[in-house]
């Protein structure tokens, strides 16, 4: 990924929002819940100890707590259009990805990270060591011997890393290994950058969930980002309390349509799209005429760009060749003020 430099962080901007409960869903359709496995797990994961519950003992998170997050999620993403979370699921195709520091060390969302060494001079050969090739079968991990633990600058020899495509609780596994080896030292495997972080925290009944997408290690200390508060209440009510963002925005694609680093000038340029769902052909107008020509792009989910070109106030395009699904159209004059809607094809 591209780092983006900075030296001096603009003025924040914060939105307190007002939005009235809406009512939701808390069922979550089964190809939600396969997109957000791993998220929920993770975040599961990080309220078990969060709460210091004695569920800390178990290898994989209960599934009572993984339900609760998912109900959750789920009444949020059921509001669609309503309170922006079409803006999270769709817009931005939100996923953790970062390192949260209250979880157990080596922790990563999308895979469960150990390293370790034993102390003092002498090697163990990992892969080997019949103790060790048990423990990391019944955990389902992989082990790789030698070279420099990721957190490390400096050269270690007789490192191992075992890794595994599951969430799963490592701090058990850090446990059994060190009842078989009680000199054993691990290292932290902690997560470079901060791109996406969803949290979960709780005020009696009622749920707290942050979506977070930012940018934190640049020089200089500068911190770019964009937030939302939403709470989850008791019944499948959901408010969105407040959003947040920097003046300026990370810069890079978010999984499924293009991000521009000024975000606040893509809503500078008004246009028409009809009609709008499409079967076909599909229409594009400014509402006033101008001598000026529009340039166009159109996404489609991955953010690779299927159509370009130019326009003077209106114009239109045949989709009929393309993946049913949700396609974005961009505008663009040469200020370069931008303007975003989204096309769903049927």
């Amino acid at each position: 990924m591209t780092k983006f430099f900075c030296s001096v962080l603009s003025t924040l901007l914060i939105s307190t929002c007002s939005f009235a409960q809406v009512q939701s869903d808390c069922l979550a359709s089964e190809e939600f819940k396969a997109e957000y496995k791993k998220d929920v797990e993770y975040l599961a994961l990080g309220r078990i100890y969060e709460l210091q519950s004695s569920d800390t003992s178990q290898i994989i998170p209960p599934q009572s707590w993984q339900d609760t997050i998912m109900n959750g999620l789920a009444a949020i993403y059921n509001t669609g259009t309503q309170i922006e979370a079409d803006s999270i699921f769709t817009w931005y195709c939100f996923h953790n990805n970062m390192f949260i520091d209250f979880l157990p060390y080596g922790q990563l969302p999308d895979s469960s990270i150990v390293e370790a060494k034993l102390n003092g001079d002498y090697d163990l050969a990992w892969t080997t060591d019949t103790n060790i090739t048990a423990l990391s079968n019944q955990y389902g991990f992989q082990i790789t011997e030698g070279g420099t633990p990721s957190s490390s600058y400096e050269f270690n020899w007789g490192w191992a890393r075992f890794v595994s495509p599951q969430i799963i609780n490592v701090n058990v596994f850090k446990d059994s290994l060190s009842y078989f080896y009680p000199d054993i030292y691990f290292k932290n495997v902690m997560a470079m950058y901060s791109d996406m972080i969803i949290r979960v925290s709780s005020s009696g009944d009622t749920l707290r969930y942050l979506f977070k997408m930012g940018w934190s290690d640049c020089p200089m200390g500068c911190n770019f980002y964009k937030s939302w508060y939403y709470s989850v209440y008791p019944g499948c009510m959901v408010t969105l309390d407040s959003t947040a963002q920097s003046s300026w925005t990370p810069y890079w694609r978010m999984g499924c349509v293009p991000v521009d680093v000024e975000e606040m000038k893509q809503d500078r340029l008004a246009f028409e799209v009809f009609p709008n769902p499409a079967t076909d052909i599909v229409h594009i107008k400014t509402p006033t005429a101008t001598t000026e020509k529009y340039d166009y792009r159109l996404y489609n989910s991955k953010g690779v760009v299927i159509l370009s070109g130019n326009f003077l106030n209106a114009t239109h395009f045949n989709l009929a060749g393309l993946a049913k699904g949700l396609y974005v159209l961009q505008i663009m004059n040469k200020a370069g003020d931008s303007g975003m809607q989204k096309i769903l094809l049927q």
